[in-house]
């Protein structure tokens, strides 16, 4: 019966686009493209028509921007497109007006024979016209109204009906072989259940299985998942209900690699299966009540017998019988073709044959129900928030995953095992470079590095093998002096790649210089050892940096050297592309503000602290010491003695000296005040590539730098002795006459120093001017350009360095005399000494006067090559007898020596720079060591020779432990007083010695760990109890994924999802339902403690729960690609926005071919509508598959490139790509084996989810 008309239509609320299927194409194409003329669609002039339909449906707005519904549409299921539409429509003026007209509320119930009707008393329009929009109201309701799925097309191309695909992949996307395939007839469904035409195989047998109170299925074990969800939504509520439910086998026998001989077999190899496999974390309230079903006896499980393996599909109820091909899966039930026959009860005989197979079958299985158990128990398990984060912590922390890079059967066998700290290092380093790409190692020295390093390298190998690669290029590069170290670490992997010295980068004309140049820009892995040496930039830097390694692996012990700058350099290294956004954006401050800015500025050190984080393993060593203090015996030394660091003792020993050499040391230092520098320019003047300031600026920095080198010199020359600062005047020569006359053969063959000489040759010859804008003349002072004012400037600084050396060799020796001194009587206490300076004229006098005094010593310098590094091993190394010897060391022997056996260590010089500190105390301090304390003796020097404007060394020890963690004075010191950047008080190195004292048995603080905020979460006061922790880390028992849920305010969740094959897992929190999810374990682990406590209260499983654990995992799977590494995530979104391009291009050119290529493509590739049971290509792969055919051109770019004021991004290649696209035929080889992963909620390993109580609004 109509109702009351209430509305009047106009022409404008009724369509007149003929074909929905066409309207669908049309829209689809243009909220991918924005482009409204798509290919194959030859009716320009309807072109108007369907964008005023969707108007009207409200799938675009008056802008012809598409709207949400507009979206919703467009990613819908195929299968559920008509059922949106006709939601639309009857949401629209037209269909509105017309159900309230005829009095019915369904569309499908809308009588198409009074349309006509409907619109003359509804809308005011002419005959022609009412009837135009009558026909086309009437196809729209018979589309609308039609069971059989839509399937997209290309719009005006009649649709050939084609199979849905059994798996995904590029050949899916091509057209029927047959030109007929659309005439294929197919049988009744009720009769031959199939997936064809509509049809569904799920349909038939869920309806049969819903009407019966006894069931018997008789499935693969694959279908243990859908079967498992059958189960818990199955009413069992009149007590007649039964199920049973036999597992048989599956095809996969070319998978098995042994003879199944017995029943438990078979119960394995389904436990392998899924254990591999995962099972989804929104089954969590299913299984337990599947486990109560068949507890009680509401479900029987029985396991096909390996003697006789069952491969049959059944599915008997009281109304009908249904067997053939399909498996109780998605795929069997829905997608794939599949070929099976029913019976109805009606057809008695056929239907009881088929009922006597099925039991037959059943009666030949075997009881399962343990095992069942057993195995749901592994696949997903209800616990205790507490248990679950327990779990997520030991996932990244112990890293079994990285079992399957560094076979642990291999490990096992070392002798000496590697210590637990190595074993961590490794996994977390993996980690990093599965979720990062490439990882910074730099833990303390003497901790292992090089061996930890070795293995490192290996499992980086083996990952990227598992990956798909053939075999990785990988490239090692070393300081020459540690390459027989590495050699020797790596045949113990059973990989001995070729370790390269880094010397020949920077020797054009060494043999090896051009194949590791070439080499460079090929590799996939790259491991550069004692990274420091690249921090400044060479020729030689800038080959290492040309590459694009998959993966690079740094190691040093001082990552910052001079400053939080030097992080820069290190990124370089790293790959720019492998770190985010917002850590570029932190980092790039670095260079366009001062020095110290970085440092005092809180909040951005916090900043700069936590992207440092993200790439880097690094334990100080009071860290590494509560490692081995907590396992002791893993620890253990071949002499019986527990490896730790010793404890670090810096003492200070006085180098005073008489009034008078105090004021000599003043008047040199006011001397050095006024020298320009000249001889510390380079030859031409010319803004470096990048430099983002004026060239007034440039001159400015250039001057200025000079003058300060200069007096750095002299002073510095000056606090090693006076013989070093009279070498630096006059020269070696000069310098052996004037103090040491009878040691001719010491004097080397290199001259150095004698800068008086070096000005007088200069003088007149002003560097080439490069400048562009900046004229000469306008440019003070004027020696930069006026030859003769050059001339004058060279006289004036070689006559000052001529009163400096004057006034030198007037000071008294007593601050040498003191140095000395102080060997001979820590020879006398300790019998075997280092002592390091950074003159060898200093060394090379001290030697003979320490001779002279009967103590023995020897002199290391680098001099004597391999030879000398054996004998200095031989005499200090751990092996090495206890006989006393001073060695007298350059600072080329402090780096990769081990010289542990000497318990002492003298600066007969200051350091100023973190390195050379590190690494001088490092010969000795080391975990291997056979002494309980170290000394580290420093110089106080009077204050005449004290740096008087900045303490160099105070300021960049403690950036290095504000950023990440120090280990020259314990990194655990707090109580430093905050040093001011225009402080000029003198380096009271007593001062630092006792705060580093009084701090030395505090508790490490964890800055500069990629894993250290997930450490914090375990332990006293911690989230996670420290016994319960080391219960879940050692269990044996087998968890694929744990659920717990907890009460809260507003619905949060966090999950531990591993990477493919159940790979290197990542945290992940949401903190409430529509937050955007937070990767960084720092900002997770920090959301978590805001929220858990011991008042947390834990939740049991409950249909509540169930809805948010569904909640979450959808948003986890709308965020799926933000898992991948950052670098993957760039290559990505490149691709994204080139193909579009490159579409939009084609369009214009009419190149339908390059189009449809295209067009697939990204269909695939880029799937708009995710289903949770379809596997889709592996977007890693693709990023990787895509950054192989980005390979020649990333070469060619950074071979070319300079030093730059900006990081470099793959997102610079838009443009080039754009002007030169690549080849249709290259994109589809290169993404045709993609391969297809399963759904993310499958490779979840713990979650926690929190439920708000009832009545608080959950849209939070």
């Amino acid at each position: 019966m109509r109702r009351r008309r209430t509305k009047q239509l106009s022409s404008d609320d009724i369509p007149q686009a003929n074909s929905l299927p066409r309207l669908m194409a049309l829209l689809r194409h243009y909220a991918r493209y924005n482009d409204w003329s798509a290919p194959g669609f030859h009716q320009i002039q309807a072109i108007p028509s369907y964008r005023k339909a969707c108007r009207i449906l409200g799938l675009i707005d008056d802008s012809d921007a598409v709207t949400a519904t507009g979206r919703n549409v467009v990613r819908a299921d195929p299968r559920e497109v008509r059922r949106e539409l006709s939601a639309v429509f009857a949401r629209s003026q037209c269909g509105q007006t017309w159900l309230e007209w005829q009095g019915v509320a369904d569309i499908r119930s809308l009588d198409l024979e009074q349309v006509e009707t409907f619109l003359s008393e509804c809308a005011a329009l002419s005959g022609p016209i009412r009837w135009r929009k009558a026909t086309v109201l009437r196809r729209w309701l018979k589309w609308l109204n039609d069971p059989a799925p839509f399937l997209p097309g290309t719009p005006g191309r009649k649709r050939v009906r084609q199979a849905d695909p059994a798996q995904l992949s590029l050949v899916d996307y091509a057209p029927p072989s047959t030109p007929d395939a659309a005439s294929v007839t197919w049988p009744h469904a009720a009769r031959f259940p199939h997936n064809e035409g509509g049809a569904s195989v799920d349909e038939i047998v869920k309806q049969d299985l819903a009407a019966s109170e006894q069931v018997l299925l008789i499935v693969g074990y694959a279908s243990l998942e859908r079967v498992i969800d059958f189960l818990a939504k199955r009413s069992f509520t009149s007590g007649e209900e039964k199920v049973r439910l036999l597992f048989g086998w599956e095809p996969f026998e070319s998978q098995r690699s042994v003879y199944r001989s017995h029943d438990q077999s078979i119960a394995d190899e389904v436990r392998d299966y899924w254990l591999s496999r995962g099972i989804s974390v929104t089954l969590s309230g299913a299984l337990i009540r599947v486990r109560e079903l068949v507890e009680h006896g509401k479900v029987e499980v029985r396991l096909a017998q390996a003697r006789r393996p069952v491969h049959a599909k059944i599915y008997l109820s009281q109304q009908a019988v249904t067997l053939g091909s399909s498996n109780f899966t998605a795929q069997g039930l829905k997608k794939q073709s599949e070929a099976n026959a029913r019976f109805g009860n009606q057809e008695k005989r056929r239907y009881r044959e088929a009922q006597q197979l099925a039991e037959g079958i059943w009666l030949q299985g075997r009881d399962y129900k343990d095992d069942f158990f057993s195995l749901l128990d592994a696949l997903l398990r209800q616990v205790t928030w507490q248990e679950a984060l327990a779990r997520g912590c030991a996932a990244i922390l112990e890293g079994e995953w990285a079992k399957k890079y560094v076979p642990p059967d291999l490990l096992d066998q070392l002798a000496p095992p590697l210590w637990p700290h190595q074993r961590q290092g490794i996994s977390q380093a993996l980690w990093i470079l599965e979720n990062v790409g490439s990882v910074l190692v730099s833990d303390a020295t003497g901790s292992g590095k090089t061996r930890m390093g070795a293995w490192l390298i290996r499992g980086a190998f083996d990952r990227q093998l598992r990956m798909g690669q053939s075999r990785p290029a990988t490239m090692i590069v070393t300081p020459p002096q540690v390459v027989e170290l590495w050699e020797k670490q790596l045949q113990e992997t059973a990989h001995p790649f070729q370790v390269h010295s880094h010397g020949p980068l920077s020797n054009s004309t060494a043999s090896r210089h051009a194949l590791l140049t070439t080499a460079i820009s090929d590799i996939e892995i790259l491991a550069v050892d004692e990274a420091h040496n690249f921090l400044n930039w060479s020729d030689r830097t800038r080959r290492i940096v040309s590459h694009y390694a998959d993966n690079a692996l740094l190691f040093t012990a001082t990552p910052i050297n001079k400053g939080a700058s030097d992080l820069l350099a290190l990124v370089e290294l790293l790959g720019a592309d492998n770190l985010p956004q917002s850590c570029l954006d932190v980092l790039g401050q670095l260079r366009r503000g001062t020095r110290d800015a970085s440092k005092r500025n809180p909040e951005h050190l916090k900043r700069l602290r936590e992207e440092i984080r993200r790439f880097s393993v690094r334990r100080t060593r009071a860290e590494l010491n509560a490692i081995a203090e907590s396992q002791i015996s893993a620890y253990r030394l071949p002499t019986g003695q527990s490896a730790c660091y010793p404890r670090h003792e810096p003492l200070y020993y006085s180098c005073d000296c008489r009034d008078s050499d105090s004021e000599f040391a003043r008047e040199i230092a006011n001397l050095a005040e006024r020298l320009k520098g000249i001889s510390r320019l380079g030859n031409r003047l010319e803004l470096p590539r990048g430099w983002d300031s004026t060239e007034e600026a440039y001159v400015r920095r250039v001057v200025a730098s000079a003058r300060a080198l200069a007096r750095y010199h002299v002073m510095k020359s000056l606090r090693s002795s006076s013989a070093a600062l009279f070498e630096h005047v006059h020269g070696t020569s000069a310098a052996f006459e004037k103090f040491a006359a009878h040691l001719t053969d010491s004097r080397g063959k290199t001259d150095t120093g004698n800068m008086v000489r070096r000005c007088e040759e200069l003088a007149g010859q002003v560097p080439e001017w490069r400048l562009k804008r900046l004229k000469t003349k306008a440019v003070e002072p004027s020696w930069l350009w006026n030859p003769e004012a050059h001339r004058r400037a060279c006289e004036e600084d070689a006559e000052l360095y001529r009163q400096i050396g004057q006034l030198v060799v007037r000071m008294q020796r007593d601050r040498e005399e003191a140095k000395i001194d102080r060997l001979v009587r820590l020879y006398a206490e300790h019998g075997q000494v280092l002592a390091f300076d950074s003159h060898v004229i200093t060394l090379k006098l001290f030697q003979n006067a320490l001779e002279s005094k009967m103590v023995r010593a020897t002199l290391l310098t680098g001099a004597g090559g391999k030879a000398a590094k054996r004998r200095a091993t031989q005499s200090f190394g751990l092996g090495a007898g206890s006989q006393p010897l001073v060695a007298l060391c350059s600072d080329a022997f402090s780096e990769g020596l081990n010289l542990q056996k000497a318990s002492c260590v003298v600066h007969l010089d200051a350091p100023t720079v973190i390195r050379t500190a590190e690494q001088r105390a490092g010969r000795v301090d080391r975990m291997d060591s056979p002494h309980k304390t170290v000394r580290i003796w420093w110089p106080k020097d009077p204050e005449a020779f004290m740096p008087q404007k900045r303490d160099l060394l105070r300021e960049r020890h403690e950036m290095v432990a504000d950023l990440i963690g120090a280990n020259l004075c314990l990194p655990e010191d707090e109580l430093q007083p905050e040093v001011h950047l225009q402080d000029t008080t003198p380096i009271d190195v007593r001062e630092l010695a006792s705060r580093a004292l009084a701090s030395r048995e505090q508790e490490p603080v964890e800055l500069g760990d990629a894993f250290g905020a997930v450490r914090g979460m375990v332990g006293r006061s911690s989230l996670v109890d420290s016994a319960l922790y080391e219960s879940i880390r050692t269990s044996q028992a087998e968890v694929v994924s744990c659920v717990g849920s907890v009460r809260s305010e507003e619905p949060w969740a966090f999950l531990v999802v591993g990477g493919r094959d159940r790979g290197a897992p990542r945290w992940v929190f949401f903190a409430g339902r529509d937050a955007e999810p937070i990767f960084d374990l720092g900002e997770v682990a920090q959301a978590l403690k805001q929220r858990l406590g011991p008042h947390t209260r834990d939740l049991d499983a409950s249909d509540e729960c169930e809805e948010f654990i569904r909640h979450f995992v959808e948003r986890l799977r709308q965020s799926e690609r933000r898992l991948l590494p950052v670098r993957r995530q760039r290559a990505l979104a490149l691709l994204e926005r080139v193909m579009d391009g490159w579409i939009s291009r084609a369009n214009k050119d009419v190149d339908l071919n390059r189009r449809r290529v295209l067009g697939e493509l990204r269909s695939h590739l880029f799937p708009e509508h995710l289903q949770p049971e379809v596997p889709t290509p592996d977007l890693r792969s693709v990023a990787d598959q895509w950054l192989r055919l980005l390979r020649p051109r990333i070469k060619q770019v950074l071979a070319h490139r300079t030093k730059r004021k900006s990081f470099w991004t793959l997102d610079a290649l838009e443009g080039p790509l754009m002007v030169e696209p690549i080849e249709s035929p290259d994109l589809e080889r290169a993404f045709s084996t993609v391969p297809l992963l399963q759904p993310v909620e499958q490779r979840i390993i713990a979650m926690i989810v929190g439920i708000p109580s009832p009545g608080v609004a959950r849209d939070r």
